[in-house]
């Protein structure tokens, strides 16, 4: 018994843990041993699930995924489980399984166990690092208690106004310094923001004399006018032929425009001005036109009407094959929808429609269109099936209920019933008025004397 008293017992209640990291491991090997029972396999997914379950049932916070795996590690560091993990391979998951070591008692125990013994290190730590410094303030105080009657009191009052002097005139020549060397500093910072443009320029010995005249007057910060520079000592690199003058009536306008923006004269810029440029001074000039210090070239003009022509083109096309499916009596309003939503989204590509033989977009269209929307039947068409329909409802009703006549005189009756009618609606077939009125008339005897008469009426369902 008295071993068992002296004995260390931490309970494993989530509300006597001291730290939330603990709090938290004791909920995760409930939630592993509750998981391992039931399910002999499952995901971290599925596991991460059932511990922010757990945790909510504490109302605890929920952690994240990331906390959750270093959560994980830590148990397997404190040798509580036993982390499998097989890769199965790229894009195809992992098998995992966090197999408990010990009891669940255990378990928390042990968790309980190091973090005791965590606090107790940081304790020792923080009191012997507080026992140093006191240490040595006491032993400070001594040394000092020892110095301070070694002179005598006559010699201290002596001594008291020559060391005020002293102390003052240190003073004042300690500040004039600082403010001299402040000064000093400053003059050369500015020295520097000054020159740092003009060094570059005297080392790259420019054949203009004007460039440094008119870097220094754009209100840019240094970096950029020693950006300038270069990408004009690189301009009279490329065109080493040509005059300053003709350079300097196309170069400088472009500076002070992009006075900001150095990149748009960079040499290795695809879309700057540096290639045309180039291109114009070293090549043919026929080529380009110059307007208000700009370079342009005459094929811009060319390029323009050529997509014009090649948009009139596409909508010629389109309404072409509009016309073709209004012809197979699809309606025209549903058609002009969508066919201007195809040249809005064509316009800036229409070789996609033109080039119909090599690409299959139009034919997709096509397709999309006949599925969305139904033909519009003719007025003959309509007439035709609603006839066809009426003969084969009169027909199969009047066989039912009369049996004993034959077939072929009761289709004929029927032709000459529908041959009195001009047009036939559809309502009043639904209706049945017109299978009343004919079974009505076969009862009349004046009806019944039959034609021997070929019927001439085209009727799509043909009699047996």
């Amino acid at each position: 018994m008295i071993e068992n008293v002296n004995q260390k017992k931490y309970h494993c209640l989530t509300t006597e843990c001291s730290s939330t990291k603990q709090t938290n491991l004791v909920i995760l090997v409930s939630t592993l041993d509750f998981v391992n029972n039931k399910h002999k396999q499952y995901t971290q997914k599925y596991l991460y699930y059932c511990f922010t379950l757990n945790q909510k049932r504490f109302r605890k916070k929920i952690v994240s995924q990331e906390t959750f795996r270093k959560y994980l590690y830590t148990l397997e560091k404190l040798k509580i489980t036993d982390n499998y993990c097989h890769r199965k391979g790229k894009q195809k998951g992992s098998e995992i399984r966090y197999t408990l070591l010990h009891d669940k008692k255990e378990c928390n125990r042990l968790i309980n166990n190091h973090f005791m013994e965590e606090k107790e290190k940081s304790f020792s730590i923080k009191f012997k690092a507080y026992w140093e410094k006191k240490q040595n303030k006491s032993e400070n105080q001594n040394k000092k208690i020892l110095t301070k009657n070694t002179y005598d009191k006559y010699q201290c009052n002596n001594n008291n106004k020559n060391n005020n002097i002293k102390n003052i005139e240190k003073r004042e020549n300690h500040s004039l310094i600082k403010t001299s060397k402040e000064s000093f500093k400053k003059d050369k910072k500015n020295k520097k923001n000054k020159t740092r443009h003009e060094k570059y320029a005297n080392k790259c010995e420019f054949k203009s004399t004007n460039i440094l005249s008119l870097i220094s007057k754009l209100d840019t910060n240094e970096s950029n006018k020693i950006n300038h520079l270069k990408n004009y000592k690189r301009i009279e690199l490329e065109c080493k032929n040509t005059l300053t003058n003709e350079l300097e009536a196309i170069v400088f306008p472009i500076i002070k425009n992009n006075y900001k923006n150095p990149y748009y004269l960079y040499k290795f810029n695809e879309y700057g001005f540096f290639n045309r440029i180039v291109e114009y001074f070293n090549g043919d000039k026929s080529k380009f036109e110059v307007k208000d210090g700009v370079i342009y070239k005459k094929n811009m003009y060319i390029t323009k009407d050529f997509n014009r022509k090649r948009k009139d083109s596409l909508q010629k096309m389109i309404e072409n094959v509009k016309q073709e499916l209004i012809k197979k009596h699809y309606k025209q309003e549903d058609l002009d929808i969508e066919f201007t939503k195809l040249f809005d989204k064509y316009k800036t590509k229409p070789h996609f429609i033109l080039e119909h033989n090599k690409y299959k977009d139009l034919s997709r269209f096509i397709n999309y269109v006949k599925n969305k929307y139904y033909k519009v039947e003719t007025s003959e068409e309509t007439e035709a099936n609603n006839r066809s329909a009426l003969f084969s409802i009169i027909l199969d009703r009047a066989t039912l209920k009369y049996p004993s006549i034959e077939v072929q005189e009761i289709g004929f009756k029927v032709r000459n019933y529908m041959r009195t009618i001009e047009n036939i609606e559809w309502a009043l077939i639904k209706d049945n008025t017109y299978l009343y009125d004919f079974m009505d008339r076969l009862k009349n005897e004046e009806y019944m004397s039959s034609n021997n008469e070929i019927n001439t009426l085209k009727v799509s369902n043909s009699i047996p």
